[in-house]
């Protein structure tokens, strides 16, 4: 079950403090998204930092970017709205100039001037370095040196700049990058914990499954993901970001897990409730803890995440003490005016510190727990007002769609139960599925998970 990481905000003056205790939800957002989800849309109430994809080095350290991306009122927008944004550099398809431009301590500097010239006018907090991939030795040693160089150069230049990192969740990649010592020059990594399965694999695996399934998958899941950067290569867990991808992979295959051609198309996730309309079933896997869909004919299938596979990673990552959680790509959620996988995070967002027993508490309000669960058709939920508030209780499928609102009023402190009876919805009479019950009251919020059988 979702457990609820939303934790008392209230804050008084005998020694509650919130800590670094807020946890780092950063966004890539790609230059391509702009125009169907503009930055004055992005939801800053979760998203803490935004990495703004992508520029990249030419071979002699000059920076280019994708026509007409840097702009300074974009940046203006994101500070007032509370928000860090960070220049990204590379990502695949961008990475081709790192080699020639790292390999002399002259092209390097010229870079890192370039880099720094560019973050002091349009006003960037930081940046963020994607080479996919060091691929030997002399390409890991220059890649350290870059980053030990343009620290170096920052630190004397600015107040608080951030250098972070995306990097590979696993050894193929992943023995190239010194993380030992990059680690005393970055903020943070952003760990790539996904695309665990595609053209390479032979068969048809979900593409960022939490855990392995069947569990002796040799191609990984985000479990072992973390696992390998943690235990193996000695990062601290405060010093990585769990990745989550908002966006399915499509394999040629009868089944999950069987033998396929494909992984090379992907959708958007707000592409795949096209498919579910078209007669494909839902899917969900108790061991990857993740959904897939199936096309009628047994032939085709999509690997994805959905609300309830993201909330349960933000939950594995508040488990591991992680430092945060990051998502591949803001906007590809974005339906109908809502960030539909973003929303599933805001739970997640802040924790508190408490330094005082004497401390007078005013717990947030939470869901408690439906029964029966699973249920079949009707099911009653349970939650606590802390404090009168706005309160609204809505239920959404696995696919991040309105259902309905069954509260929606001004409710006093206080215990309540409310019924749900989803004959009227026609997905229950279709199979099995998985429902989210969603409580906002006031400015906290809480969420379950919900399963109906039929």
């Amino acid at each position: 079950m979702i457990r609820i990481l939303s934790i008392i905000l209230i804050l008084t003056t005998i020694g509650i403090t919130v800590g670094d205790g807020q946890n780092r939800v950063v966004g890539y957002y790609p230059d391509w998204v702009s125009g169907s989800m503009p930055v004055e849309d992005l939801d800053f109430s979760i998203l803490t930092h935004v990495n703004h994809a992508f520029a990249w080095p030419s071979e002699s350290g000059a920076v280019q970017t994708y026509a007409g991306m840097l702009d300074f009122d974009l940046n203006v927008s994101i500070h007032e709205n509370g928000g860090y944004i960070l220049l990204c550099f590379g990502g695949w398809g961008n990475s081709d100039g790192f080699s020639p431009m790292t390999s002399s301590a002259e092209t390097r500097q010229t870079f890192i001037s370039n880099v720094i010239e560019i973050c002091q006018f349009y006003e960037y907090d930081g940046v963020d370095f994607d080479w996919e991939h060091p691929a030997n030795s002399t390409e890991t040693n220059n890649y350290t040196l870059l980053i030990e160089e343009l620290r170096a150069a920052t630190d004397t230049t600015f107040n608080n700049f951030l250098i972070t990192m995306a990097i590979p969740a696993g050894n193929w990649s992943g023995q190239h990058y010194d993380l030992s010592e990059l680690a005393t020059h970055v903020d943070w990594f952003n760990a790539m914990t996904y695309d665990y399965h595609g053209t390479w694999t032979n068969h048809a695996g979900h593409n960022a499954p939490l855990y392995s399934s069947p569990s002796n998958d040799p191609d990984g899941s985000c479990h072992t993901g973390i696992n390998y950067l943690l235990n193996s290569r000695g990062l601290d867990s405060e010093q990585v970001n769990l990745g989550m991808a908002f966006y399915g992979k499509e394999f040629n295959a009868s089944a999950i897990n069987a033998s396929s051609t494909g992984g090379n198309v992907t959708y958007q996730y707000n592409q795949l409730p096209a498919f579910l309309d078209q007669g494909w079933s839902y899917h969900w896997d108790d061991v990857a803890q993740v959904p897939y869909m199936q096309n009628p004919e047994s032939t085709r299938l999509i690997t994805y995440d959905d609300p309830n596979s993201i909330a349960l990673k933000c939950d594995y990552a508040g488990e591991r003490e992680l430092g945060g959680v990051m998502i591949w790509a803001l906007g590809q959620d974005y339906i109908s005016g809502q960030e539909v996988l973003l929303e599933a995070i805001r739970p997640y967002v802040s924790t508190i510190d408490w330094t005082t027993e004497d401390a007078v508490l005013s717990k947030t309000s939470q869901l408690s727990h439906n029964f029966p669960n699973p249920f079949n058709p009707i099911t009653t939920i349970e939650y606590m007002i802390h404090e009168p508030s706005d309160v609204s209780l809505t239920i959404y499928d696995a696919r991040g769609r309105h259902i309905k609102t069954l509260v929606s009023a001004w409710q006093a402190k206080g215990n309540y139960q409310v019924r749900w009876d989803g004959t009227s919805h026609t997905g229950l009479q279709s199979g099995n599925g998985i429902y989210l019950a969603h409580l906002y009251a006031g400015e906290y919020s809480s969420v379950i998970k919900m399963v109906y059988i039929k």
